[in-house]
């Protein structure tokens, strides 16, 4: 009986697969095709049955930039570039992107010090972290029960020990990366009060990253990053960079 329900699980999980998959190649030939419409709502269907997933995100982008929906097009490409940040065909059309909404993101530190603490994803950061808090702790598991060359002993320590700092500090400077959100709406307003008539004191343009706070109802009270802007957005104009059932 067993043998036949793992045959059975093995069989179900196959064909999921391949539905998702035939879902993902369907999307990629009405890209094809031009239907970039079409093409944007299969992929939006997949990421919805197998979770966060770089290419996927990434084919999505240039789905919405093809129909000039700028603000979509930018959220796709940066939940692509948390997955893969080294992707230089991703990295280009995002700033294509940006450049077409008329954006120019500034984080407020130098260039090479940005790329260096985006030259990982948070999960290749956690994964060293978690990799090099497992070594350290084998190492002096093992020291205990044979004496280990000092040498050898210290290398190992001090390397797998700067490793868990490293990563640690990584995931400490980016911590704020949850609390962002991206203007996914052509016609946003950023406004003093969480209600729709109230006075509207900016119009960000598509694409424009913010920081989510506290939400009111249908709205978010949001702050424009080097911009000295801040107000109320309606939830349906912005989106969490990191979708919520990713969190």
């Amino acid at each position: 009986m067993p043998r036949y329900f793992f045959t059975r699980f093995c069989c179900l999980i196959l064909g999921v697969g391949s539905v998702v998959a035939a879902s993902f190649e369907k999307a990629n030939e009405q890209f094809r095709a031009a239907d970039f419409t079409g093409a944007a709502s299969t992929y939006e269907k997949v990421l919805t049955e197998t979770g966060p997933n770089a290419a996927t995100y990434y084919n999505l982008g240039n789905a919405y930039q093809s129909l000039k929906q700028y603000g979509p097009a930018i959220l796709a490409y940066e939940r692509a570039r948390l997955l893969k940040p080294r992707d230089p065909d991703l990295r280009a059309n995002l700033a294509l992107a940006r450049k077409d909404s008329g954006i120019y993101e500034d984080s407020g530190r130098p260039a090479w010090v940005e790329n260096v603490l985006t030259y990982l994803s948070r999960r290749e950061c956690s994964w060293l972290l978690v990799g090099a808090a497992c070594t350290l702790g084998l190492l002096i598991f093992l020291n205990g029960l044979v004496r280990l060359p000092k040498t050898w002993l210290l290398s190992v320590s001090l390397l797998s020990s700067l490793f868990i700092l490293g990563t640690a500090s990584l995931l400490w400077v980016r911590r704020g990366e949850s609390q962002l959100g991206v203007i996914v709406a052509p016609e946003a307003h950023i406004r003093l009060s969480p209600f729709e008539k109230a006075e509207s004191v900016a119009s960000p343009s598509p694409g424009r990253m913010v920081r989510l706070g506290e939400r009111n109802r249908d709205f978010y009270y949001v702050e424009v990053p080097g911009a000295n802007l801040n107000g109320w957005v309606a939830s349906r104009d912005v989106a969490p960079l990191i979708p919520t059932e990713a969190r």
